[in-house]
């Protein structure tokens, strides 16, 4: 084994103070340009972070869903509603997730740099993989996200940096610790990297120590799941099923699908990344002895296969948050390992620098050039989709992409693509016939659907009976939405009247770039401003 790396005098830099700087200036500037974008007004870029605010608004209710009474899994993380549940269906509940994404991001970004202190980078290589390594990373797009996926990537960084520290000196820290135990209860992806932990434990010596590391990571877990078919629900989120199944898959064997997925993820930037992370982990392994024969080599094979597993059964994309986490650790692992693997002929350093800059390239450029989009594209649709609900109709109401309609509105909000509705999402992944939204809305006494009618998110759910009202358009429609026009559909006749009261006036108060085609009317000139 290599000198302890941590007594070369790039331990007395502070690359940590450099990577919040960066991290942090480079969050508020994205969250600047976006506020100027969406009209000044503070807005997520996915309307995803208002399902786990209204789950955390009904467990502090004393329920567990969306709706007021009616029991759902519609949050992929067990732990994240919880941190929300303070200040229920209020301002000060809305910017819950804004603050716990600062948190998990200058988390990431201190790990970050004290990595690579740890691991001897210095000079100009060690001041600017500090600084812009969190936005390579795609920690800064993930934060401004809000979800829990920032969280997940500290505790990410944190498992990896800890494992290291163990590997070098046989020490186990807090970080370690804590990082195996959080990251499954988080997201269900932290069972790999909590595993491989447990797993390098366990096989060098640390037995006891390693059970109780498993409990730690496994027990939150399992109480979840526990929790959810002791309220009758499906083990696994509902929210977790209705993104990973589609309409077909059933006739797929377990091999065709993690073969099917594992194809999909590298055909993306994402995926493309964690691929060259792995390749060159897998190759100074293969140059490097000391990656072979000591105990490095248990890093090595934790981000080989954890990097495998999440391109064989985890998702990329969407604003790039899914693989935040896997990315993080990764980078984290190959900048930690390239130094015992240097050699005159091994450019072990410069490798993983490459291979860093390659994963993490598309982050930067979609932060500087596209990200700062979404949070307008949210305000001028869903934004104003949940003022016509709960301000202007006050009835129950339908859509598809669930979130900000359903946050704070004291009304019924059916899910037709089954996030929060178990019937719904079997009923749209069993290829029903044409209309089958119908019952469902009769059944929840709906008044109003707002669907992306031409998007497969609606799956043929239109029912003969509804009344088309119009369509919710927004002009240079830039953004992470289901679609770009959303459309209105009355449940019947009997709900026209009110429905259409409702929708003049709120016409009268959308911002601009967002427009309401009244059915009947052609063209941008008619709406009615």
């Amino acid at each position: 084994m290599t000198s302890d790396p941590r007594h070369t005098p790039a331990f007395d830099n502070r690359l940590d103070l450099v990577a919040l700087t960066g991290a942090l200036g480079t969050f508020i500037i994205l969250q600047l340009v976006a506020a100027g974008l969406a009209g000044w007004v503070f807005e997520y870029p996915l309307d995803d972070v208002y399902i786990h605010l209204a789950m955390a608004s009904e467990i502090a209710r004393g329920g567990y869903g969306v709706n007021s009474g009616e029991v759902a899994s519609a949050a992929s993380s067990g732990l994240y509603p919880l941190l929300l549940t303070p200040f229920p269906d209020s301002e000060f509940q809305r910017v819950l997730p804004l603050f716990w994404n600062v948190i998990g991001l200058a988390l990431t970004a201190v790990l970050w740099g004290r990595a690579l202190m740890w691991a001897g980078y210095t000079g100009a290589l060690g001041l600017g993989l500090a600084f812009v390594g969190p936005l390579m990373i795609g920690g800064v797009s993930t934060a401004y996200v809000g979800m829990e996926h920032t969280l997940h990537a500290a505790a990410s960084v944190a498992v990896i940096f800890g494992l290291a520290r163990y590997l070098a000196d046989n020490r186990v820290t807090a970080m370690l610790i804590l990082g195996l135990a959080l990251g499954p209860i988080l997201r269900f992806e932290g069972l790999a990297l909590s595993g491989m932990a447990v797993l390098t434990l366990a096989l060098t010596g640390r037995v006891r120590l390693a059970a109780l590391c498993a409990a730690l990571a496994l027990v939150p877990v399992a109480a979840f799941v526990w929790f959810l078919t002791w309220l009758g629900l499906d083990p696994l989120p509902s929210s977790v099923q209705a993104k990973l199944a589609t309409s077909g898959e059933e006739s797929l064997s377990a091999l065709q699908r993690i073969s099917g997925t594992f194809l999909i993820n590298v055909g993306k930037p994402g995926g493309l990344g964690i691929l060259a992370l792995v390749l060159v982990t897998a190759v100074l392994r293969l140059a490097a002895p000391a990656l072979r024969q000591t105990r490095w080599t248990w890093l090595s094979v934790t981000l080989i296969a954890a990097g495998l597993a999440h391109l064989a059964f985890g998702q990329i994309g969407w604003l790039e948050r899914y693989e935040h986490y896997i990315i993080a650790a990764l980078g984290t692992g190959v900048l930690i390992l390239a130094p015992q693997a240097a050699s005159p002929r091994v450019p072990a350093k410069a490798l993983a620098v490459i291979a860093v800059i390659l994963a993490g390239a598309f982050y930067a450029k979609e932060t500087a050039t596209f990200y700062y989009w979404g949070s307008r594209a949210i305000h001028l649709q869903q934004g104003q989709m949940a003022a016509f609900a709960q301000d202007h109709l006050d009835r129950n109401v339908a859509v598809n992409d669930l979130g900000r309609v359903v946050w704070g509105n004291r009304n019924y909000v059916l899910d037709l693509f089954g996030l929060s509705n178990a019937e719904a999402r079997r009923l749209r992944l069993s290829d029903p016939a044409p209309g089958w939204g119908g019952p469902l809305i009769v059944a929840h006494d709906i008044a109003v659907i707002m669907i992306y009618d031409k998007s497969n998110m609606a799956g043929h759910s239109v029912a003969p009976e509804w009344v088309k009202l119009g369509k919710l358009v927004m002009f240079n429609a830039i953004g992470y939405l289901g679609a770009a026009e959303v459309d209105f559909y009355a449940a019947d006749d009997a709900q026209v009247a009110h429905a259409t009261q409702a929708l003049r006036s709120w016409v009268e108060t959308l911002p601009n770039d967002a427009c309401f085609l009244f059915e009947g009317f052609e063209g941008m000139a008619n709406c009615p401003r």
